[in-house]
């Protein structure tokens, strides 16, 4: 579960992100925020991921505040808690796929023949096995952002936070990408993905509350959405 309590954020002297925002996304579920660029969905999740601390409010994966965690132990807590596929995702890209995907596994510690087995059912999960052995610029776009997922999944985390994965897709695209977070929220990962394709979400059906200069937007639908999820609590 994700829950967002009051949390604002502001850069320098007044350059307010975030203001007042409160949310809560049960385990096993997939919600998406959407927003025009620079509206604070990226803040946001860098928040949500412990990456940046908010200014007020605080924010819960599975009742624990990530910002609390020591330095020392950061990484592979994170690492095991928080999975993370950025909107413009980093690879070696003469490497072969799996390698990043056993890269990821090795940052929490998981090597050898266990680490194999997992790169394979990850990249499985996804549609990629069959790329296992090409080079990572080999790939499509739509097959880069698939990859940035299952790396992401690699420590099986509670909390799975995407962003712009549809971005510049097709709907067949999209489709695929929404199928793959669907099949990681029914594993049990509670998935928070951020994207400016709002009308691709609606053809897909896709749950979804709006981010408009760091606000969310005063609606009916995003109230109802907030109600709904604070009534499943």
């Amino acid at each position: 579960m994700i829950e967002a309590f009051g949390v604002g954020k502001v850069f320098g002297r007044n350059a307010l992100a975030l203001w007042d925002i409160s949310f809560v996304v049960p385990k096993g579920q997939l919600m998406a925020i959407t927003g025009p660029s620079g509206s604070g969905k990226t803040t946001l999740l860098r928040i949500v991921s412990g990456q940046l601390r908010p200014t007020e409010g605080h924010v819960l994966v599975d009742g624990v505040n990530l910002a609390g965690i020591p330095e020392k132990s950061r990484s592979e807590i994170l690492g095991r808690t928080i999975g993370v596929a950025p909107a413009q995702p980093l690879f070696l890209n003469n490497a072969p796929v799996i390698k990043t995907i056993l890269l990821a596994l090795a940052g929490i510690r998981v090597y050898g023949n266990v680490a194999l087995q997992k790169a394979k059912q990850l990249l499985e999960l996804v549609g990629l096995l069959h790329r296992s052995n090409s080079p990572v610029s080999a790939l499509s776009q739509l097959q880069r952002r698939l990859l940035s997922i299952a790396r992401s999944l690699a420590g099986k985390p509670k909390a799975l936070l995407v962003d712009e994965p549809i971005l510049g897709l097709d709907n067949s695209a999209a489709k695929e990408i929404i199928t793959i977070l669907n099949r990681a929220s029914d594993r049990g990962a509670t998935v928070l993905m951020a994207t400016r394709a709002e009308g691709l979400l609606r053809d897909l059906s896709v749950d979804m509350v709006r981010l408009a200069a760091g606000r969310f937007r005063d609606c009916e639908q995003t109230r109802e959405r907030l109600n709904t999820q604070e009534g499943r609590r």
